[in-house]
């Protein structure tokens, strides 16, 4: 039995790795820092999202609110939400904006601290925080009524939170930490902070704000044809028999994965599966006659075979409209 390992962070410390007859990194932060730290190579399989299942931003949007949207894990040591809230109380005490709105969704131990914050700054009627996972399909359905989305993330070792925000068109902001700077292009298609700098995450914010056109069409332009060439997946067609491993039909789209391989190759069994943000299945199969193609099983029939249940809590999203 050949172990494939999928290594989703950076300063992982598993057992398993060492024991791994293949790695995949979902990013270069991460297959650098493996390298780096355990002088592990490894392969590099970026996390895939189905880009056309994602609703795009208004550009039209004529509400005098300015509305930003962070997903993660609510671990402010780890996701930086802390950073965000700072940073909008310096931008109403620095230019005087009281328009600005943040939701935070995810759930995680800094919940209560993160309010608390907010209410130091006064700004506990402009952010939100239900402390509560969501459905990704009503996230992505909702991205759409935002104007940014920001991940300041002080350790990240992709961040799939971003593509779905360029998936969608908005104007993204990121830390300067190596994962979120790849899915941005170091910078070419979103914008990008000083880790830890309050003052420059709120410039950054200000110049978003300030400029609307000028974001809005790199977010339409360059910053999605970056990311459908990178990273987005399709889901072309779904068997649900009993007992199967090919429930679904995948199709590769990565331009430089299929440069590298042609498409799907021995090792990447197992490989996950992921639109809108969850994992939905592994692969299992190629296509003899198409290695773009191949067979997928879905992640609930992996869960039924080994005798697990797993049960998320969610919310439906508050109306940003």
């Amino acid at each position: 039995v050949k172990l494939v390992f999928t290594a989703h962070c950076v300063g992982i410390a598993n057992p398993l790795l060492k024991r791994a007859d293949l790695i995949c990194s979902i990013s270069d932060a991460v297959k650098q820092d493996l390298r780096n730290r355990l002088n592990l190579e490894s392969t590099i399989i970026y996390n895939g999202i189905s880009v056309s299942k994602i609703a795009h931003a208004k550009t039209n949007n004529t509400s005098n609110k300015f509305k930003i949207i962070q997903v993660g894990r609510l671990d402010h040591s780890i996701k930086g939400q802390d950073i965000t809230i700072k940073a909008i109380a310096l931008l109403k005490e620095k230019y005087g904006l009281d328009n600005i709105y943040a939701d935070f969704y995810g759930f995680g131990p800094s919940k209560d601290m993160l309010i608390e914050l907010a209410k130091e700054h006064g700004l506990e009627d402009r952010i939100y925080i239900p402390g509560t996972t969501i459905k990704h399909e009503d996230l992505c359905a909702q991205l759409k009524n935002y104007n940014m989305l920001i991940l300041p993330s002080r350790d990240e070792g992709f961040g799939l939170t971003i593509a779905e925000g360029m998936a969608a068109k908005l104007p993204v902001l990121v830390s300067n930490i190596p994962g979120p700077m790849e899915v941005v292009g170091n910078g070419q298609y979103g914008s990008v902070f000083e880790s830890e700098d309050i003052n420059d995450c709120a410039d950054k914010i200000y110049d978003i704000i300030t400029n609307p056109n000028k974001y809005q069409n790199l977010a339409s332009n360059e910053a999605y044809d970056f990311l459908k060439s990178n990273f987005d997946i399709e889901i072309t067609a779904i068997h649900r028999g009993e007992g199967e491993e090919k429930n679904m039909v995948i199709k590769v789209t990565d331009s430089d994965l299929l440069d590298k391989t042609g498409g799907i190759v021995q090792g990447m069994s197992g490989s996950p599966v992921v639109q809108n943000g969850m994992l939905v299945g592994a692969v299992t199969h190629v296509f003899v006659n198409n290695p773009k193609q191949g067979y997928a099983i879905f992640a609930e029939r992996m869960l039924e075979t080994s005798n697990k249940q797993e049960t998320v809590p969610t919310e439906v999203l508050r109306n940003v409209s």
